[in-house]
């Protein structure tokens, strides 16, 4: 079964982010994992917007939201480790419809070190099609997989913005494959697609690597 995939938005000062990057590999992700999260990574971003850090989990199934531990974790214990101002932002759930692996020697279980995402609206099975017909172009920018999602259910404790039903999110190894892959989804996508959105980002917290890059 293909797990789901939890993303966390949030807009931090850059001033906080190494005790952030600390709090996530040292509290944060443990805890995610021991109440069942499969994989656990921060993603920085390197385009501009009104999101800096999305954290990327996949979870075996919504039942792992529903149940000990997780339900006894505190929602806002990170904000007692990060000091200054933050917009947290929000969370969505994602039913990953199908992940293709262009380059399965490189591919490991854990999201890979560099993300381009686009979400939209409109006829996702239409936007889909024109999407995997441009496998080609995404092969020859360097992607590594690709991630075909659609928005599930709201998390059942922490209040969700509006956000774009559909998403294709690209991995790859470099920032200039990762800004290719963004021009080429940008050209791939439908004229009829709406409130379209993207995110451009490397991994900062690949846990259970506890190393913290880029700051």
């Amino acid at each position: 079964m293909i797990p789901l995939l939890y993303t966390s938005e949030m807009d931090l000062p850059p001033e906080d982010f190494r005790v952030f990057a600390q709090w996530f590999a040292g509290k944060h992700a443990p805890d995610l994992w021991e109440s069942g999260f499969l994989t656990c990574s921060c993603f920085r971003a390197v385009t501009p917007g009104d999101v800096t850090l999305i954290d990327f989990y996949q979870i075996p199934s919504w039942d792992v939201l529903n149940q000990p531990p997780y339900t006894t974790l505190k929602g806002d214990a990170g904000k007692t480790y990060v000091s200054g101002v933050n917009r947290w932002g929000a969370s969505a759930i994602y039913d990953q419809q199908r992940i293709d692996e262009y380059q399965p020697e490189k591919c490991t279980f854990r999201l890979l070190g560099w993300i381009t995402m686009l979400r939209y609206d409109g006829d996702l099975a239409a936007i889909e099609a024109a999407l995997q017909g441009a496998e080609a172009t995404f092969r020859a920018a360097g992607a590594l997989r690709a991630r075909y999602s659609r928005h599930g259910r709201p998390h059942p404790r922490r209040p969700t913005r509006v956000r774009p039903e559909g998403a294709l999110l690209l991995e790859s190894e470099t920032e200039s494959q990762a800004m290719a892959l963004l021009a080429a989804l940008e050209a791939a996508l439908p004229a009829s697609a709406s409130n379209v959105s993207s995110f451009v980002g490397h991994c900062v917290v690949p846990w259970p690597e506890t190393q913290v890059h880029g700051d």
